[in-house]
């Protein structure tokens, strides 16, 4: 029998729709992103006759869990030494800060999405949004009940 265990990744992206370089960001923030692109890479908008936003991320792996705190606790021991600078940087640059949620599950075994405050804290913190792209697994071996 496989592991039904859902796994998630969480992601902190900051936004930029200007030329805003991510080196800079990258410098100014003092954390390495996992990745990032400015905005002068990036495909043409299809809804805009300009490029999409440039892009400075760090990212959770992924973690097999029920549990989406086990997942925020990660990502909030990455980036809370370096909140006070992501917050100006954003400031400074007119970016914005999303927290992306990306679960994998199978339809009898969903994780539960709860937030906890130190999450939640941040979140407010950088006057940021979450958002959640869930993938449901229906390769499963499971009988429903």
């Amino acid at each position: 029998m496989k592991n039904d265990t859902p796994i998630i990744f969480l992601k902190c992206n900051i936004w930029f729709d200007n030329d805003t370089s991510m080196e800079t960001v990258t410098e100014e923030i003092g954390l390495f992103p996992s990745s990032c692109r400015d905005k002068k890479d990036q495909r043409k908008s299809p809804f805009k006759d300009d490029n999409l936003e440039g892009c400075w991320c760090v990212r959770t792996n992924e973690i097999e869990t029920f549990d989406l705190e086990d997942v925020t606790k990660v990502l909030v021991s990455i980036i809370k030494p370096y909140l006070k600078q992501i917050k100006e940087t954003v400031i400074k640059y007119n970016g914005f800060v999303d927290f992306l949620i990306v679960p994998e599950f199978y339809p009898l075994e969903p994780p539960a999405l709860c937030f906890d405050r130190e999450f939640l804290d941040v979140v407010n913190y950088l006057n940021a949004t979450i958002q959640i792209d869930m993938y449901v697994n229906e390769d499963s071996e499971q009988e429903p009940t």
